[in-house]
């Protein structure tokens, strides 16, 4: 099985959260994405495992400005969660994760 590499983009909550904040000198943390990032890499690991593939390594690279704005839902984005997944598989559910 050869080895690929996944970057996946996740939508970022960062001015949600900061809203909710008591103080705003406090730092944001990220609850809510956290719930969503991890259903999301659980769902991606679960398709690999199920075609026998392997999860080598998940590395989070963190909140980053995205290369220009991005609209879904008429919600504007300009930053993104970036996480990449680092799997043995076969052709068949890289292709899979196209459709996603």
């Amino acid at each position: 099985m050869p080895l690929y590499e996944i970057l996946t983009i996740a939508r970022s909550y960062a001015k949600l959260v900061r809203k909710l904040q008591p103080c705003p000198c406090s730092k944001p943390t990220y609850f809510f994405l956290q719930a969503d990032l991890r259903d999301l890499l659980k769902k991606q690991a679960f398709i690999v495992l199920d075609n026998k593939g392997v999860v080598r390594k998940i590395e989070n690279l963190g909140v980053q400005n995205l290369p220009y704005p991005m609209k879904a839902h008429t919600d504007s984005f300009v930053s993104g969660q970036y996480v990449t997944l680092l799997l043995w598989c076969v052709q068949s559910v890289v292709d899979f994760f196209w459709l996603l």
